[in-house]
């Protein structure tokens, strides 16, 4: 754990000094987006450098639509925990083994990141899908990608719902 964690700080030193250390911090580093990402669903918030109160989920109302890479992360963040879930079932290890069995050399850890980016994708294909139905419903305007921008942080309270559902026990 401790050669994880010095291979970590030393990619996050790395990259705050190549972007900078503002821009690494909001859009490179994984636990900054994460917990960033989430916070906006928090009753507190800043503006105007001081601490305000707003309405639970105030934070992920944008004026703007967001980029398509937290289109991405946001589904990502929905999928982890369902994944999670996933590989603890009986049908998961019978999967598995079943994965084993045709391909000898292949380790439960190269499986299990397989699912892992099969789950998001499948979660990010059916995303995307309701996007374009959505825009067809409403004659192509917006565009699909307009509307997977524009609804993703919806998403959120979701994600954090799964998240204390599924790790309230520890």
């Amino acid at each position: 754990i401790s050669a994880l964690a010095i291979a970590y700080s030393a990619l996050t030193l790395a990259g705050m000094f190549v972007f900078g250390r503002d821009a690494w911090l909001r859009h490179g580093e994984v636990f900054s987006l994460v917990f960033g990402t989430l916070g906006r669903f928090a009753p507190v918030g800043w503006s105007r450098d001081r601490l305000v109160l707003r309405p639970f989920g105030a934070g992920l109302i944008e004026s703007r639509p967001v980029s398509v890479s937290m289109v991405a992360f946001v589904l990502l963040l929905l999928a982890s925990v369902l994944y999670d879930g996933l590989i603890g079932t009986g049908e998961w290890s019978l999967l598995e083994s079943a994965v084993q069995a045709r391909f000898p050399g292949v380790g439960s850890l190269a499986i299990k990141t397989m699912g892992l980016i099969a789950s998001w994708l499948v979660f990010l294909g059916a995303y995307l899908a309701i996007c374009a139905v959505m825009s067809l419903a409403a004659a192509g305007r917006p565009s699909p990608r307009d509307v997977a921008r524009s609804f993703a942080l919806t998403l959120v309270p979701i994600a954090i719902g799964y998240h204390v559902a599924h790790y309230l026990v520890f």
